[in-house]
Parts: C-alpha cells; structure tokens; sequence
C-alpha cells in the first residue's frame, strides 16, 4: 500500500481519480471470511448465511450488507499510473495483520453483540466459537433474494 502511495503523491495524472488498490481476483464475502482467517492465521470459519430481513437489530450495527454485487478492479491504476500492485489478498493481509496486530498492541476484545443475537435466534446459542462469521445472504444478479440458508455443518 505504500508503494501505491508513493505513486500516486506529487503524480498529476492521479489528481481527482481515485484508484482500487487490490489484486485481480474476484472475492465473494465467504472467501473474504477464509482469506481472513488464513491471514491471521486463525481456523476457517464456518459460515451462516441469513435474511437480513429476518432481523431487528434496531440501532445496533450488524454487518454493513449492500443489496447488490461489489466488484473491484485494479485496471484503472495500472493503465493510467503504470502500477500493479505486488501483493495479493491475503498476502496483504497477512502483511498488514503482522504490522498491524501480530504485535499485539492494537488488540481489542472482540465484541459482535449483533452476531451473537442472530446467532442465537438461529438456534446456535453457545456456537460462538464455531461459527466466527456471518453472511447476509445477498442477491443473485436477477435481484431476488436467495431463499437458501446454508447452516454450516450444526444442527441448532
């Protein structure tokens, strides 16, 4: 991220644009969940998918989900500024975890309250530490809601 940094200062081709700095692999939100964990070098979590809809979290942030597909590209920054960045996802990550946090000075508790109470209306009270992360589930590109919910490998 630094090297894109350096790029883009004093650089007048990157005034006013703005520039996706990521590697070229589409990644959905299950595979930002394993690349995660695979960078902090934690288990892969198992996943729950759910209907938002389903949920009153009332003024509690849950996972900020967009009812649409997020697509990504660092074609932009290449073409125009000539820079391709030279690590990919979980690369970065990992870099960045150890920088980061590996040090153990930038540790919070972890505190998901919103988690925890779609966990348990789901019947997964006391699952917390199977189940590290959940996913709206999030429509196909024909807009309609998909009306699976894939409940890991538990039963509630």
């Amino acid at each position: 991220m630094a090297m894109a940094f350096v790029t883009v200062l004093g650089n007048e081709k990157a005034y006013g644009h703005i520039y996706n700095i990521n590697d070229a692999k589409n990644v959905t939100f299950n595979g930002i969940a394993k690349a995660s964990a695979i960078a902090d070098g934690s288990p892969v979590p198992r996943t729950v998918q759910y209907n938002p809809k389903d949920f009153d979290f009332s003024k509690k942030k849950a996972f900020s989900l967009r009812d649409q597909h997020i697509f990504t590209s660092a074609e932009k920054v290449e073409k125009e500024l000539s820079f391709t960045p030279e690590y990919g996802l979980i690369d970065g990550w990992k870099d960045s975890y150890n920088l980061d946090f590996g040090r153990g000075t930038s540790r919070k508790a972890a505190n998901f309250p919103t988690d925890d109470m779609t966990l348990e209306k789901l019947g997964y009270q006391g699952h917390r530490s199977c189940l590290d992360f959940l996913l709206p589930v999030i429509p196909r590109y024909s807009g309609k809601l998909l009306n699976m919910r894939q409940i890991c490998t538990l039963k509630p």
